[in-house]
């Protein structure tokens, strides 16, 4: 039951990671073509995701940090089995495939920062100096709202980026480089 409700967990993450990210793309491409009329209504929209991409981070923040720490516990655990006990196959098979999910969780945090990030160049591109003055305003707030990236964080193990792969990967290497050591 517990696994199910994990793997179930890490799919909803998935689907709303993927959305996220597309809401983001799709807005800074309206932004790119769009009129005078659909300015305010594009800006409302920006607000409204972003609002959600923070209750969405604060939502599942803990389990998020619960989960990737388990998930390391399990592969440190299950490295010192294969360094001690010589069984390869079946646990470096798991693994691999828990490396897989973290790895994953962390590319998808990635992905939904670039694409907020990525707004604002997407307005800047627009055609935002021919629209009234009162938009312009507007809009260079969305660029400077822009600026700062929505961060998909897993409680004190921090931000889910490709830094944090790099991270986990090395203190990985460090802790079997310890096993080996000891043994």
């Amino acid at each position: 039951m517990g696994a199910f409700c994990v793997s179930s967990m890490f799919m909803y993450h998935v689907e709303i990671s993927l959305c996220q990210s597309c809401l983001f793309e799709i807005l800074g491409k309206s932004f790119r073509r769009a009129t005078a009329r659909d300015v305010n209504e594009l800006i409302q929209i920006h607000h409204l995701v972003l609002d959600a991409s923070a209750k969405f981070d604060r939502l599942l923040s803990r389990q998020w940090c619960l989960f990737l720490f388990n998930i390391l516990a399990v592969v440190i655990a299950i490295t010192y089995m294969i360094i001690a006990f010589s069984v390869h196959r079946i646990l470096s098979v798991v693994a691999v495939s828990l490396f897989g999910i973290l790895c994953r969780a962390c590319i998808l945090g990635e992905l939904v920062q670039k694409s907020s990030l990525h707004i604002q160049f997407l307005v800047y591109e627009s055609d935002w100096v021919n629209i009234m003055s009162q938009l312009r305003r507007e809009l260079s707030l969305v660029i400077l709202r822009s600026q700062k990236p929505v961060y998909m964080t897993a409680g004190f193990l921090g931000n889910l980026d490709l830094p944090k792969v790099t991270s986990i990967v090395k203190n990985w290497y460090k802790t079997v480089q310890a096993l080996l050591k000891t043994l």
